[in-house]
């Protein structure tokens, strides 16, 4: 592969930052796409999360390949700070209150974690399931994660079953 096209996105080694649906597809991914390439663990943000790098090609470019996942959705909704307390608020009150969108699992640390591992990528390739819940997290995820990538900027959807 090495008389291929290596400027793209602006750069000749592009950072890609590649979003599973959970932590063993990220893994499997690293392993199948890096094509025997030395792939790098670490963690990042999230202690649930692990982030595996290697230097690669993408759709026959030279790239830098950061792959992790998400833990379930990013976001949940809820209702205000003031109308958490179930035993103070009459239920009919909140029929006219609007949700807040909230961190769907604080532990995870996820919204940071995407973030940071954003911060330094060109594009997002996102690794999710091809159904209702895989969608609806893509779109948590490019809803985050897009406004950090460095431009110019990409972003590919995997349609796999």
């Amino acid at each position: 592969q090495a008389g291929k096209s290596a400027s793209w996105l602006g750069t000749e080694r592009p950072m890609l930052l590649m979003v599973a649906e959970k932590p063993s597809i990220a893994a499997t991914l690293s392993r199948a796409l890096s094509e025997g390439a030395n792939v790098r663990k670490r963690f990042g943000k999230s202690p649930f999360s692990p982030v595996y790098e290697y230097e690669g090609y993408f759709q026959g470019r030279a790239a830098d390949i950061r792959i992790t996942a998400v833990t379930g959705h990013i976001y949940g909704l809820d209702f205000p700070e003031e109308y958490k307390d179930w035993k103070a608020v009459e239920p009919r009150e909140l029929f006219d209150k609007d949700a807040v969108k909230v961190e769907a699992e604080a532990r995870s640390k996820m919204l940071g974690h995407l973030s940071e591992e954003a911060r330094s990528c060109h594009g997002l390739v996102l690794w999710l399931d091809c159904d209702r819940e895989g969608e609806n997290i893509c779109f948590e995820v490019m809803g985050l994660v897009g406004p950090k990538l460095r431009q110019p900027k990409l972003i590919k959807r995997a349609h796999f079953s």
